[in-house]
């Protein structure tokens, strides 16, 4: 970082592994991440619910347990039913953090923008710290696009360090700060040239306020991100939610659960389609579902074993597996839709995996097939590219009724 500018000021740069003021930068980042995480576990109040109907888990279990017994020696409620309703009760609300001002949020949530601030926080003291070294006299504030509009006009320009610090106090939201993800970068006025044009800056503006229609109403680009980043969060929500249905082995509830997840999923890709936007499966797993819900039938593996035999279904069975992240591998488009006319988006076979109830391994690991209700994905892991994908309609006799063998343990 900077190298440039060191070599305009004729000074060596300091590695990071001799350089103490990187090093404590980073040390005391993680240390505050750590903190912060450490109190979430020990001092901040966990449990139930939001606002005024916020209880700790220990009182909404003591509670709960009351009122079952309290119901099945009255025959006001059988004890079921008091269970099922505690349960969609946790389901609705999620884990949540009440911080020391009252307010609550999403156990997930709290944990994810703890870690984001960690490494936003080392990536803007690193470069900061590094512009001392080299005497850095100005910024330039990076560009991206989709870009939220109050930070489209400042973006990409480069400013004093005063101007900067000027600008900083202005801004109803920071530079770097509450949830942005532009750095300032450390410069040297008149020698550094900006990394983006301004025909690129306006396309950027362009681009980001474009306006997208979806379901009769008007977007911008950037409104699309979050609208996408809230359904990211509702999906989440929505998995947990089956997760404990499952847990209590209720039919019913799992269906809604499962009918409420495709449509939620359904019209995040939409989204994503009409504004040109790329998907992320990673964003939509809640923390207790990197294993997915496959743990609840982790003790049938050997009932599936015997379903994919009859049904003549090749490779070594995995119920363990964690998704993998696909972002950035190919898509075999020439494969899977000009040739096999398949009609899948990588989107598509993305949210198969996401979806996958059962992974078959081919080829000494080199091929990992997963096969989900709504279609089924092949990745080759050695090239990161994925292969093939097809929807059910396309799953041969064999196939259909093997994953309607898999569905049935899953209920």
């Amino acid at each position: 970082m900077g190298k440039p500018f060191y070599d305009a000021k004729g000074i060596k740069q300091t590695p990071l592994a001799e350089n103490k003021t990187l090093q404590t930068i980073i040390a005391s980042a993680a240390k505050t991440t750590r903190d912060s995480l450490k109190n979430l576990s020990n001092t901040t109040i966990i449990g139930i619910g939001g606002g005024q109907d916020f209880q700790p888990i220990a009182k909404f279990y003591q509670k709960t347990i009351d009122k079952a017994i309290t119901a099945a020696a009255t025959g006001a409620e059988d004890y079921n039913t008091v269970i099922k309703k505690a349960v969609r009760e946790m389901a609705n609300s999620g884990l949540r953090v009440q911080y020391e001002k009252g307010y609550t949020r999403r156990l997930d949530s709290a944990v994810r923008q703890n870690v984001l601030d960690g490494i936003s926080y080392i990536a803007q003291e690193t470069a900061l710290a590094t512009g001392k070294e080299f005497g850095a006299d100005g910024v330039e504030i990076s560009a991206h696009s989709p870009c939220a509009p109050d930070h489209v006009p400042y973006q990409g320009g480069q400013y004093s360090n005063a101007e900067f610090q000027r600008l900083q106090g202005e801004l109803k939201r920071p530079i770097g700060e509450w949830n942005c993800n532009h750095i300032a970068y450390p410069i040297l006025l008149g020698i550094s040239k900006p990394a983006n044009s301004k025909k690129e800056l306006a396309e950027m503006k362009r681009y980001s306020s474009e306006k997208i229609t979806i379901d009769g109403q008007e977007y911008t680009r950037y409104e699309c991100t979050q609208v996408q980043r809230k359904l990211e969060t509702a999906i989440r929500y929505a998995r947990e939610e089956k997760q404990l249905y499952q847990a209590v082995n209720d039919a019913d509830l799992i269906r809604g659960a499962t009918e409420k997840i495709r449509i939620l999923s359904n019209k995040y890709v939409e989204v994503g389609k009409k504004a040109g936007l790329p998907t992320r499966a990673e964003r939509m797993r809640s923390i207790s579902s990197n294993l997915k819900e496959k743990r609840v039938v982790s003790n049938r593996k050997d009932d599936i074993i015997k379903l994919a035999k009859a049904h003549k279904i090749r490779g070594e069975i995995d119920l363990s597996y964690r998704i993998p992240e696909t972002t950035d591998f190919k898509f075999d488009d020439k494969h899977i839709n000009a040739g096999r006319d398949h009609n899948v988006t990588k989107e598509e076979a993305q949210k198969f995996i996401a979806d996958s109830k059962v992974m078959f391994t081919r080829w000494k690991g080199q091929y990992q097939c997963y096969f989900a209700t709504e279609g089924a994905t092949y990745i080759d892991v050695k090239n990161q590219n994925i292969r093939t994908s097809f929807k059910r309609a396309e799953y041969d006799p064999d196939t259909l009724q093997f994953m309607e063998g898999v569905e049935k343990l899953y209920d």
